[in-house]
């Protein structure tokens, strides 16, 4: 079987779970799909995916059975940060260890493998092509998933329409952040009809933390690469123990 560019894992066992579960609630299931850094991932990044999904969930009739953290080109961050970056591999480590108890999450190194930076539309189609492959039974609606700060830069109050790089429309889901005001543009379907809308607001800010004081730090006290791999070293150290301990308990 062809190598997917990303894990469908999560996304089968929950459309599963919910297929043998006794619920006879209508819904749509969906996938969050966030890009961007991760340079590196913190907190706040998982947070956002698990506050958008319970808002969803809350307020309409749609189930997330996967989301995707998908970091971008090394390319693209070594022009950005100007040599002060973590690589694509190390971001992906990261990523995984921050994903592994997450029923949902999951990283997706697709964009790192690829020759050059893709762009969102790219990332977007990917993914919705490859869930449509693997899931052919299955309506699978895709949100992408940011911040109020990128979703004001680059003008995502009506979503992704087709052009050059999808024959698909994506709909945005957007979060607040501190000094970051969310505001749908006049004239964007907002009610209820889950197909037609594209534009979903949260409303809910996230904590103000910051990759860049992050990098910030442990430039200063391990180097860049140093530091990354302190922290991924103690964390599989600790994955390894955990393990351990449930073998010997078993």
């Amino acid at each position: 079987k062809k190598k997917l560019g990303f894990s469908v894992d999560k996304v089968s066992t929950n459309i599963l779970q919910h297929q043998q579960s006794s619920s006879t609630t209508p819904t749509t299931f969906c996938v969050l799909i966030g890009t961007g850094s991760y340079s590196p991932i913190h907190k706040s990044h998982i947070q956002s995916f698990d506050v958008a999904k319970t808002w969803l969930e809350s307020n309409y009739s749609l189930t997330v059975v996967g989301g995707y953290l998908s970091p971008c080109h090394d390319s693209y961050l070594r022009a950005k940060l100007r040599g002060q970056h973590i690589t694509g591999q190390h971001r992906i480590l990261m990523g995984n260890l921050a994903c592994k108890n997450s029923p949902y999450l999951e990283m997706s190194p697709w964009e790192v493998e690829q020759r050059e930076h893709m762009s969102i539309e790219e990332t977007l189609d990917y993914h919705a092509t490859i869930l449509e492959n693997e899931f052919p039974n299955v309506k699978i609606k895709i949100f992408y998933l940011c911040g109020a700060d990128l979703f004001k830069r680059f003008y995502l109050g009506w979503g992704f329409r087709p052009n050059r790089w999808t024959k698909r429309s994506f709909p945005v889901v957007v979060l607040g952040r501190p000094g970051w005001e969310v505001k749908v543009p006049k004239g964007v379907v907002d009610d209820g009809d889950i197909e037609k809308k594209m534009c979903w607001a949260v409303p809910s800010v996230m904590e103000d933390h910051s990759s860049t004081s992050i990098r910030r730090l442990l430039y200063r006290y391990h180097g860049m690469e140093d530091g990354v791999e302190v922290i991924v070293e103690e964390e599989e150290k600790e994955r390894s123990r955990e393990q351990s301990l449930v073998e010997l308990k078993g």
